[in-house]
């Protein structure tokens, strides 16, 4: 028995050691094959950095990727533009005002003297209303005897000639008041809707009136005709009474000067065509040199 049990440990062990001895079926070699597990045993936290940086971390901006933006205020809303684009308004700009500077010249020159026009009547019928009331007094206390004839004489004919012209001034600054319309009709109505405006020019031409009959009634009155020296004394009241009343009306309250407005609205109507133009040129420009546009609407901040 111990010599059968020594065979078949013998045989067992051969067996075994020809079953080691013999070649592997896998045709990789041992050498590929433990490449491989090492490969799916690395953990994948070693690649995994190099990937991220890569695909998920911006670039830092580098300073010539900014841009100044200047942003241009345009009525009610915000223009965002260039230095480019400025640069070129301000060059279109001065082009553009340049068509019609004599144009506005002369009409900025016309509105500087019709108001010093106006000026200058006020002063002229202050000193009217003091020249004709003294001269009322004079043609109803002094004026009396032969002496006192002949002594105005000297200065009667200057002092009617001085009147005469400050009327008329006088006259044409209440013209100026008056407004006036498309048509005949037009004016009628705009001038009766003016009560003040046209108790003025009322109070002016009594005025001019009186002191335009003065003269023709004054040398009757110097040949001691009492009828006419009667009319030509209340004449005078009556143009001091013009002068004086027209004088503080003005004084207190000038009114709306019709012919300066009318010039004030060309200089404004002006105004808006040049700024539309330029902030068409504006337009054109920034959509040529640019294509950033910020519209910043104030009426309506939800819009923008």
């Amino acid at each position: 028995m111990s010599l059968l049990s020594n065979v078949k440990r013998r045989f067992s062990g051969l067996l075994r050691t020809q079953s080691e001895a013999e070649p592997s079926p896998n045709p990789e070699g041992p050498t590929e094959v433990a490449a491989e597990e090492a490969a799916q045993n690395e953990p994948a936290e070693a690649t995994a950095p190099d990937t991220v940086s890569d695909s998920t971390v911006p670039e830092e901006p580098t300073p010539s990727n900014f841009r100044d933006d200047i942003f241009i205020q345009s009525r009610r809303s915000f223009k965002r533009t260039t230095a480019d684009v400025l640069k070129l308004s301000t060059i279109i700009e001065p082009v553009i005002h340049d068509k019609d500077t004599r144009h506005l010249a002369s009409v900025y020159t016309a509105i500087k003297t019709q108001s010093v026009f106006n000026k200058v009547v006020l002063i002229v019928l202050g000193w009217l209303s003091g020249v004709t009331v003294f001269h009322s007094v004079v043609a109803f206390f002094v004026i009396n005897n032969s002496e006192a004839i002949k002594s105005y004489q000297q200065v009667g004919a200057y002092v009617q000639a001085v009147c005469n012209f400050c009327f008329s001034l006088f006259v044409i600054r209440c013209l100026d008041t008056l407004e006036s319309g498309a048509n005949v009709r037009e004016t009628l109505s705009k001038i009766l809707s003016m009560q003040k405006e046209v108790l003025v020019l009322i109070i002016a031409l009594f005025g001019f009136v009186c002191s335009t009959l003065i003269v023709s009634y004054e040398e009757e009155a110097m040949s001691k005709d009492v009828t006419s020296l009667i009319i030509w004394r209340w004449l005078s009241a009556g143009r001091a009474l013009a002068a004086l009343t027209g004088w503080l009306i003005i004084g207190l309250q000038p009114g709306v000067d019709c012919t300066e407005q009318r010039l004030l609205n060309v200089t404004k109507a002006h105004e808006e065509k040049q700024d539309k133009v330029v902030e068409s040129s504006h337009e054109r420009a920034l959509s040529s040199l640019t294509n950033s546009r910020f519209d910043l609407d104030l009426d309506n901040p939800s819009l923008a």
